[in-house]
């Protein structure tokens, strides 16, 4: 229970041991209750303080069997002293509703305290229990309302107020009501003159409605077709660039707009030969020009610029005429088709078919980039155990057991900065069925062509070493 209490039974004899555990467990109830409590004996002395109450009140361990009167709460926030002299003497229940108790300078609380004589079984007092109730918030609560009702008031005189303006409104409406039902005469006379044109006027409306349908059905048809020839245009595999007898761009499709980083409405009606593009527009005057003025029908040509990202890009263009039903000139059609993985494909046949001519061991090209590989001879594919299609979805690093990708960058860092043409290193190689086999591998750069590339050939170490020692 209090303190005190501890250090009395502490003194007792063992055979006061199990009264002293029931002791503890009340003490936990007490000091797991909710509210604070103080309890003060007959002499005035505190007697139990549990830990709310410590915690709130400031009474300290060492406040137990102290004169209650020397507690700065015996006086504050009310003076105590004379309701429980009450409680002692009248034997009853005192309580003391609302009293304002500070904590700091900026934390206020709202206390009830509830002062209960604790009698013995003759009905004598030997100690009073006093409860302090937090009732800060239903405090808070309380104002707020009556905050409320105040405004509440407030309101209901304001529409009373506004209630009276209303009926005089009310008064000047009904007069101009009187007003507005001889204007309301004179417009149903204007209105039945107005009758008698909207009759007119709407025989004219259905005679346009019928020029109107079929300039609808006209306009959809025109409508679909140009929705279809734009999907057709966006849906090509390759550019499509229309111009007009001066060169003004009048169409530019999908293709075009990620080739070139322009979008339609950007270009439409711009002049071609003055486009700040990838695309060596001046190169190609002279080509245009001989079917513009009709000394080819048609003509094609290879060019090589840059795309929107900068990347080497070649195309073959094919132009012919925009021609009227005459067969007049209206202008020219250029259509682009991207040939630059033709070209590097031949260029990784003529470097492989060099190589390979000139090598006997397994031969692979890699992407000097991004290290994944292009192709292999079939010694390689052999070797490996990989078919084509998915080797080309591997790189380097990726069959290789003791190099991290870190350190194959490394081996080839004297190839990729151009101080070397050709390095050499051992490692293990894995194969496509998880078998391992120790490979000495020389790699040459060839930066020649479009696609730079690295050519691997590849001895086996374990086959060399087994036939030096036979050999030996």
């Amino acid at each position: 229970m209090a303190a005190v209490n501890r250090r009395e039974f502490q003194q007792q004899p063992a055979a006061h041991g199990a009264f002293g555990r029931g002791c503890a467990d009340v003490e936990a109830v007490i000091n797991g209750s909710g509210t604070a409590l103080l309890a003060i004996d007959e002499i005035g002395a505190v007697m139990l303080a549990n830990t709310p109450a410590r915690h709130l009140l400031g009474v300290g361990e060492a406040d137990i069997g102290r004169p209650f009167q020397d507690l700065p709460i015996s006086y504050r926030p009310i003076e105590l002293r004379g309701p429980i002299d009450e409680a002692f003497r009248q034997r009853h229940r005192v309580r003391l509703e609302d009293q304002e108790y500070r904590l700091s300078q900026n934390q206020v609380l709202r206390l009830s305290v509830d002062i209960r004589p604790l009698q013995r079984p003759d009905g004598s007092v030997h100690a009073v229990l006093l409860a302090f109730h937090d009732q800060t918030r239903l405090f808070t609560l309380q104002r707020d309302l009556e905050a409320a009702h105040q405004s509440l008031e407030t309101s209901i005189e304001e529409l009373q107020s506004a209630n009276e303006e209303l009926e005089t409104a009310n008064e000047e409406l009904q007069s101009s009501n009187e007003e507005l039902e001889t204007t309301n005469e004179e417009l149903q006379s204007i209105n039945e003159e107005l009758e008698t044109l909207n009759e007119e006027a709407r025989s004219s409306y259905e005679e346009m409605g019928s020029g109107n349908e079929e300039l609808r059905i006209q306009a959809e048809q025109a409508s679909n077709y140009r929705l279809y020839l734009e999907s057709v245009l966006r849906a090509m595999n390759g550019g499509l660039i229309v111009m007009d007898e001066k060169r003004r761009i009048l169409s530019w499709n999908r293709w075009s707009e990620n080739a070139w980083g322009l979008r339609a409405e950007d270009v439409l009606g711009t002049n071609f030969d003055t486009l700040d593009i990838g695309l060596p527009v001046q190169a190609m005057r002279d080509v245009l020009g001989s079917v513009q003025y009709g000394d080819e029908d048609q003509a094609e040509t290879v060019v090589e610029g840059l795309d929107r990202r900068g990347r080497r890009i070649v195309c073959r263009v094919r132009i012919s005429g925009l021609l009227d039903d005459n067969g007049g000139s209206q202008g020219l059609v250029l259509v682009f088709r991207d040939v630059n993985d033709e070209r590097v494909r031949e260029e990784y046949a003529r470097h492989l078919g060099e190589v390979i001519s000139s090598e006997r061991n397994e031969i692979y090209l890699v992407d000097r980039s991004s290290l994944r590989f292009v192709m292999t001879n079939e010694g390689g594919q052999r070797r490996l155990g990989f078919a084509l299609d998915h080797l080309s979805r591997i790189a380097l690093p990726d069959v290789i057991e003791d190099m991290g990708v870190a350190q194959v960058h490394a081996a080839l860092a004297p190839l990729l900065t151009g101080s070397t043409r050709q390095v050499a290193f051992e490692c293990r190689l894995r194969t496509a069925e998880g078998q391992t086999f120790r490979g000495t591998v020389q790699v040459q750069a060839f930066a020649d062509g479009s696609q730079p590339m690295l050519i691997l050939s590849v001895r086996d170490a374990d086959d060399s070493a087994a036939a030096g020692e036979t050999g030996g």
